[in-house]
């Protein structure tokens, strides 16, 4: 392989492929310019192909790194963290494509695209990313094949074949090693700044957030029970709990800092006591990547596992944003009590509310709490005014002004669900009962099997909660009274009316629902793609550990690191003995077959063919016992050579000429035996 000599027509456009397959999973990870900076480069490179662009002079790609540069800081806003090396590294890959014009380059090209194919994992490693990854590795070593040829006389299907049957080889190993070989976290996963939007719930709420986020199909999580799944009606999925108010917009009471340092971490251990235990619920949630420091549960966690908190306000927090999809069990009761008694500080918090502002609600509030005797009769009557005036539930709720409760109480009355608890939460505060705001999400979807739970972000939900004497905190959904269809049958019934439920997503089969064939497909690729999470994603050193022990009784590391060696030699041993059979059998060419026969009707003549002696030697020493045939042993001769060393012949050719050599070895066979026979009968005579 002469590294200095050009690249042929075919490995170009095998190259091209290639960077189109690197690239294709970051279309919508790239900032818009560099994706067209890629495009220019690919178009300019191909131009050059055509002799119709000049190569890059050296100043020419000073210009260009340095625009590279900049469009990856006007991108990202830095030139730090995993986005923009990502995109630098891809820069650096389509860069050396353009430049690339003989041998040497197209290989280093070649692994810089071995380098970067893996940095999609970064940002996805679901099934369908691993699948395509794996398209793209076979066509980037199809060009290495294709490049490392000094022609272009075999197609590209031949060497498609090839790499194909060399990974299909390598699969049995591939799996040895994934079972046996010690787990470590991949670099995908491990918690990296990354300038991926944040997904779900944010750490403030304002009128219409939720209602923007549940236009969304994305997928927030999913949950397997240890046992039978409640009705949906009791699916409150606790996030996000909301104390201060200003007037618009709910906040936390403390920075997500604050709460982690005064977070209970658990680790196994139950963090309450639970007065009814057979209230208690085990299920197992699979996050996906959100971006957010918070986890979900149902109402109440009483217990977790791994390095989960809880903070006083029953927020289930993790110690480093969730980047990556995370797995963890946990344990919930809705009997367990919380606060039964108020903390003097939690109530004053849970009380406020701007002095100015909102002038009509506070005066509603406290004139109903007046009509009657207790704060539940006060919960009751309030929700009985957002039963009995004409409220309604909307994806689309018109805008608010500077005095958003009044607005929405007394003059629109049409809002999502952030605008009920935002306004009951407030209207309890009026009136001097303790009053929270909670996000989450609500409800989910079965998966086709009813094993499991899907919690879209358009599941998101948020509720209040109100302190009430002798029951501690309360769970109170205002918008279950306005449209009970939402919490019983999900979103997409409690919006039929006004037929927005994915309008913004025309193409999510969600929207299609109704149609039984597409809505059981759609489960079962999410089925596939959660055993795919669940078990190659989620088999970690503990997992490897107890597959081990349960299925091979190895628990030891000397074991496991024998067993190893063992496979990989017997691995080993088998690959050779095929190989080495697959030489010992490989059969001869057509060629070769009819001229080992006619070689084999010589030695009959007593005419061996010595070891090493060439065909058209062996024709000489023929020629001199068989004079009359000098004419057909010459042509059987020339034939045989010109069908192994002269040059290429199409297939119809070759089998003619196949054809020929067959004839003229029968003839001469012919031609012997008259020729015997001759010789016996002058023998005879002359007896």
């Amino acid at each position: 392989m002469e590294l200095k000599a050009p690249l042929t027509r075919s490995s170009y456009y095998w190259m091209l492929v290639s960077v189109i397959a690197v690239l294709l999973p970051h279309i919508n990870n790239l900032p818009v310019s560099l994706l067209v900076g890629y495009t220019l480069c690919a178009f300019w490179r191909t131009m050059i192909h055509f002799n119709k662009a000049p190569i890059p002079k050296a100043w020419m790609k000073l210009i260009l790194v340095i625009s590279g540069l900049v469009m990856i800081r006007q991108g990202y806003d830095t030139i730090f963290g995993v986005d923009p090396a990502a995109a630098f590294l891809l820069l650096a890959f389509v860069f050396k494509f353009l430049e690339s014009q003989r041998m040497r380059d197209a290989l280093v090209v070649i692994f810089l695209g071995l380098f970067c194919l893996p940095i999609a994992f970064l940002f996805s490693q679901s099934m369908a990313m691993t699948l395509y990854v794996l398209v793209a590795l076979i066509i980037l070593i199809t060009t290495l094949v294709k490049v490392a040829k000094s022609t272009d006389q075999a197609s590209g299907s031949v060497d498609l074949k090839l790499v194909s049957h060399m990974l299909v080889l390598a699969t049995p190993l591939m799996l040895v090693l994934f079972i046996l070989v010690p787990r470590i976290a991949p670099l995908w996963s491990v918690p990296l700044a990354s300038g991926q939007a944040k997904t779900g719930p944010s750490d403030s709420m304002s009128p219409g957030d939720i209602a923007s986020l549940a236009k969304s199909d994305a997928l927030a999580f999913r949950v397997e029970f240890d046992g039978d799944i409640p009705e949906s009606k009791h699916l409150y999925w606790r996030g996000l709990v909301f104390s201060k108010f200003d007037g618009r917009t709910w906040r936390p009471s403390k920075t997500i800092r604050q709460q982690r340092h005064s977070a209970t971490w658990g680790k196994g251990t139950k963090l309450d006591v639970v007065s009814q235990p057979n209230t208690t619920k085990t299920y197992h949630i699979t996050l996906e990547p959100s971006s957010q420091s918070w986890l979900y549960a149902l109402d109440y966690p009483v217990n977790s596992s791994g390095t989960v908190g809880l903070t006083s306000e029953y927020t289930l927090l993790a110690k480093q944003p969730v980047d990556k999809r995370r797995r963890y069990v946990m344990q919930s009761s809705s009997a367990l009590v919380i606060d039964p008694i108020l903390d003097p500080d939690v109530r004053s918090t849970n009380l406020k509310i701007p002095n100015t502002g909102n002038l009509r609600a506070k005066t509603f509030a406290v004139s109903l709490r007046n009509q009657v005797s207790s704060d539940q009769q006060f919960v009751d009557k309030i929700l009985q005014e957002y039963r009995d005036n004409p409220f309604f539930y909307s994806l689309k709720p018109p805008r608010l002004g500077r005095d958003s409760i009044d607005e929405f109480i007394f003059k629109t009355r049409k809002g999502f669900c952030e605008h009920y608890a935002g306004s009951f939460v407030f209207l309890m505060r009026a009136a001097g009962v303790p009053a929270r705001v909670v996000v989450g999400y609500q409800g989910g979807e079965r998966s086709s099997d009813g094993n499991y739970l899907l919690i879209h972000q358009f599941d998101a939900h948020a509720w209040a909660e109100v302190w009430l004497v002798g029951r501690g905190w309360v769970r109170i959904d205002p918008t279950a009274h306005v449209a009970p269809e939402r919490i019983e049958y999900g979103i997409e019934q409690a919006t039929a009316y006004e037929n927005t439920f994915l309008s913004d997503s025309p193409f999510s089969l969600l929207r299609y629902r109704d149609n039984q064939w597409l809505s059981q497909l759609r489960l079962k690729l999410d089925e596939i793609e959660y055993d795919w999470s669940r078990i190659v994603l989620g088999y970690n050193a503990n997992r490897q550990s107890d597959f081990l022990k349960n299925y091979f009784g190895l628990v030891s590391r000397e074991d496991k690191t024998r067993v190893l060696i063992v496979l990989i030699i017997l691995f080993l041993v088998i690959v050779t003995v095929v190989f080495v059979r697959k030489e010992e059998g490989r059969k001869l060419n057509k060629s070769d077959q009819l001229y080992l026969k006619f070689c084999g009707l010589m030695e009959k003549h007593r005419m061996v063919r010595a070891a090493g002696e060439g065909a058209k030697d062996f024709s000489l020493r023929l020629i001199d016992r068989f004079p009359n045939e000098a004419k057909r042993i010459d042509t059987i001769t020339q034939m045989y050579n010109y069908l192994n060393y002269g040059p290429v012949m199409k297939e119809p050719q070759r089998k003619r000429t196949l054809k020929r050599l067959s004839n003229e070895i029968t003839g001469f066979r012919v031609s012997i035996r008259q020729l015997d026979g001759a010789n016996v009968r002058t023998t005879i005579f002359e007896k």
